[in-house]
């Protein structure tokens, strides 16, 4: 199976892409610790990595190891409206943070087409993984409903072009509470406003308290609660009104 992609420009043809996002800022950087930069297909099996460490009971982790590394990151790198970020150790940053990706963030300015965005990208190879997964574990349809109804809900929310979405986020557990999520929701939230976006949004399960404390503390203000599939999910939204907003 193969795992080529390519990588996009989440960017409108009309808008130049922010110098910043190809490489670290000077002096942030330093300060935090943390170099964040824009994900390439050489990343790929890091992304993998992290995130099923990070999130070991995620749907889309216990897909497994093949849907990460040949559907989901392939396809996220691909899509146009999409940007993956990822976290460095800086040399002589402070911590116990393995060298290498230690974390990553994927932004959306579009609030839906996740699914569309896969199957557009990796269809056959979507059909046979998700097949053999779910053959393996016949649990995992439980969770289709709720991934479908996210998705609807997702889909119909208006979009004014001014919101983006916090769609992924994963650090290292041997990297966590030293900075890289920090580091990167200000990273993402500086460019989505270097190219005019007005609101930041993230959705996370209600119960998972680590998140939600990192969200909250970073800006992001509890707009509501949706049910999918029989889970609770908190919805934050973050203004990024100018050019004070988008610091933590």
């Amino acid at each position: 199976m193969s795992t080529a992609c390519t990588v996009l420009s989440p960017f409108p043809p009309s808008v130049q892409a922010p110098a910043a996002k190809y490489g670290p800022v000077a002096g942030r950087c330093a300060a935090t610790g943390w170099a964040i930069r824009q994900a390439t297909c050489n990343d790929v099996d890091d992304l993998a990595r992290i995130h099923a460490d990070s999130l070991p009971g995620d749907f889309l982790v216990r897909l497994g190891p093949a849907f990460l590394k040949h559907i989901l990151f392939p396809s996220l790198l691909a899509a146009p409206n999409t940007c993956v970020y990822v976290a460095e150790r800086v040399d002589g940053g402070c911590g116990i943070a393995p060298a290498g990706v230690a974390g990553l963030l994927v932004t959306r300015t579009a609030l839906a087409g996740v699914l569309g965005d896969i199957l557009r990208c990796r269809p056959l190879c979507f059909a046979v993984v998700a097949s053999v997964a779910i053959t393996r574990h016949p649990s995992l349809l439980a969770g289709v409903a709720g991934v479908l109804s996210q998705l609807r809900t997702r889909g119909s929310m208006p979009s004014d072009g001014r919101t983006a979405e916090l769609f992924l986020m994963a650090v290292d557990p041997k990297a966590r509470r030293q900075g890289a999520g920090r580091a990167l929701i200000r990273h993402s939230a500086e460019d989505l406003w270097r190219i005019g976006i007005l609101s930041y949004r993230v959705l996370l399960h209600a119960e998972n308290a680590a998140a939600d404390s990192l969200y909250r503390n970073a800006g992001f203000v509890e707009r509501c609660v949706h049910q999918f599939g029989g889970r609770s999910w908190r919805e934050r939204e973050r203004s990024l009104s100018g050019p004070d907003s988008v610091g933590i």
